[in-house]
């Protein structure tokens, strides 16, 4: 043992001649090593920076195909795109929409169908009656058939409506898409009947439409509403919530179903991973912050912005998408289009005069900004023995369908109404359209020319302006608009003495007549085109007379601004708090 442990002592051993030798060595051998060294080391830096250039070039080349490839697909998509089929959509869906006459799709729809088709959230920004609903309800349905819905399971899409008329087309083309389906469909509007909804949703509605006061009704009132199981919120036509300032009734509602999905424990984080699709006729810079407000998120800076573009995809990510595309309204050549500029004081006892005449054998429309002027000149219309019918949103269901039903059926009818309530209801046989108040959308009153011209095309229109307004008439025939000036009836009925009594004696249209005067003037401040409609240049002395006053009534303007934001002094209060 003791020899085999020298020798293993005597391996690891060096010799004193070897090392002797190595330091004896010629200089001349150290510097040709130190010379080969360098040499070494340049030509692994050469190597080195020939390997990065040839990793760059690779990744250049890479990132040309993968470029390339994507210009390829969206060609190809865009040639292979020519119907339904191509979006691999069910047979059931399919059939439905060629019943329906919906057999090619639009530009707008090959392009958002694809990503709400993935699950993305997206606001779409397109013009009035452009396809945007069909694409919105389509993704509804399929996803209801995707996950199996059953009446148990409740709701699992809801569709947020402005007002009743447009969220019964929404219902009338949900109801065609889920023919073939297991799944069904229910309205919620207000003017129905409370105790009948309740019954429909206690027996379950998977695909939920209505207007936002009442969906919140039920989500506060209604225990028996499940939405545990929601995937799909679309909100229809974004900008006329915030010019109406009922975007706060939105966010409750969001709030709300935060809240259910809060209460059931295996749910607690769907909230975040709802589908959120908005839509809105015109550009408007709030409609793209409507994701982060529902959603209860707040808003980001551009550093944490750019921090978030190189990580990919997440839940505040949304695409907007625009279309270019202008405006192209059918208006028939017979329709005759005209104007009168009269003065505010006579405004009225102009409007009786006209109504005198024309009456006889023959239907009128006459459109109001606000509710309360409607309602104000129908009463004053019966009062001076010219009987009128009203119609407006917000009225009863019961009373709406008689007024409707009424004006189609008779030979001789005046109907007070707004822009809102026309443009989606057919009436035909009707001889004048009326504009009484200046239109606060241009888009949305030459549509329902346009809508009135189709079943109509002998109709006269006639629009309502002051001499401050008739800047106004450029813009109109800069669209193309052949409108001619009616020339002014010089022998009016003389009823302004006899209507101020009657409005002093009665309180009913006392009041009536003051929020009248309020709602003008509202809307009168809050149009776009201030360069025509100016309120620093109204005479209100002036216009108190063609709402039935001597002088302008004492009214209170600010109450309405402060409902409109309710929800700003909400979020002020809650960060000083925290």
């Amino acid at each position: 043992m003791s020899q085999k442990k020298s020798r293993k002592r005597n391996s690891f051993r060096v010799d004193p001649q070897s090392s002797s030798s190595d330091q004896s060595e010629d200089p001349s051998s150290s510097s040709e090593r130190a010379q080969n060294q360098k040499k070494n080391k340049n030509k692994n830096k050469n190597q080195n920076t020939n390997n990065n250039k040839n990793k760059n070039k690779n990744k250049n080349q890479n990132q040309n195909k993968k470029k390339t490839k994507k210009k390829s697909q969206k060609q190809n998509n865009k040639k292979t795109i020519s119907t339904f089929q191509d979006f691999s959509l069910d047979k059931t869906i399919i059939r439905s929409l060629k019943k329906n006459t919906i057999e090619t799709p639009n530009e707008l729809q090959k392009v958002c169908l694809p990503k709400l088709l993935t699950g993305e959230s997206i606001t779409m920004t397109s013009n009035m009656k452009s396809g945007k609903a069909i694409c919105f309800l389509i993704r509804a349905v399929e996803l209801l058939r995707k996950y199996k819905f059953r009446q148990r399971n409740g709701v699992g899409a809801i569709v947020v409506c402005q007002n009743h008329e447009i969220a019964e087309e929404v219902n009338q083309l949900s109801k065609a898409l889920l023919k073939n389906q297991s799944q069904n469909c229910g309205v919620v509007v207000e003017g129905a009947n409370k105790q009948a909804e309740k019954k429909k949703l206690r027996i379950g509605v998977n695909l939920l439409i209505g207007t936002p006061q009442r969906l919140l009704y039920h989500l506060k009132q209604t225990p028996e509403l499940i939405t545990t199981n929601l995937k799909y919120i679309v909100v229809d036509q974004a900008e006329k919530f915030l010019k109406a300032g009922s975007d706060f009734e939105l966010e409750e509602i969001f709030k709300s179903i935060k809240n259910r999905f809060e209460l059931s424990q295996n749910n607690s984080d769907q909230f975040n991973k709802l589908q959120i699709v908005i839509t809105s006729n015109k550009k408007d810079d709030n409609v793209h912050q409507l994701h982060n407000i529902l959603r209860r998120r707040p808003k980001k800076n551009q550093k944490e912005k750019e921090k978030e573009k190189g990580k990919g995809k997440g839940d505040d990510i949304y695409h907007y998408i625009q279309m270019k595309e202008k405006l192209e309204y059918q208006i028939s050549e017979n329709l005759t289009q005209g104007y009168v500029i009269c003065e505010p004081e006579k405004r009225l006892l102009l409007l009786i005069t006209l109504l005198r005449r024309l009456s006889t054998n023959s239907k009128i429309i006459i459109c109001f900004n606000s509710i309360k002027s409607a309602e104000f000149h129908s009463e004053i219309l019966s009062y001076s023995q010219i009987p009128s019918l009203l119609l407006y949103n917000k009225m009863e269901k019961l009373e709406k369908n008689r007024n409707i039903l009424k004006f189609k059926t008779a030979n001789q009818a005046i109907l007070c109404t707004t822009c809102n309530t026309i443009s989606n209801i057919k009436f035909e046989s009707v001889a004048m359209l009326v504009q009484y108040d200046p239109p606060i959308d241009e888009d949305e009153y030459l549509y329902t020319i346009s809508k009135f011209s189709q079943y109509n095309p002998k109709m006269r229109t006639l629009l309502f302006l002051q001499p401050i307004e008739s800047h106004y008439l450029k813009s109109l025939k800069k669209m193309k608009l052949a409108i001619k000036e009616f020339a002014f009836p010089k022998n009016l009925f003389d009823y302004q003495k006899k209507l101020e009594k009657m409005v002093n004696k009665t309180y009913i249209l006392y009041n009536l007549a003051r929020e009248a005067y309020r709602g003008f003037v509202l809307a009168y401040s809050s149009h776009s085109r201030k360069d025509c409609f100016n309120i620093q240049e109204l005479d209100l002395l002036k216009i108190s007379k063609s709402f039935c006053f001597e002088f302008p009534p004492k009214v209170d303007f600010e109450k309405t601004i402060k409902r409109r934001n309710r929800y700003k002094r909400r979020r002020f209060l809650n960060k000083k708090k925290n």
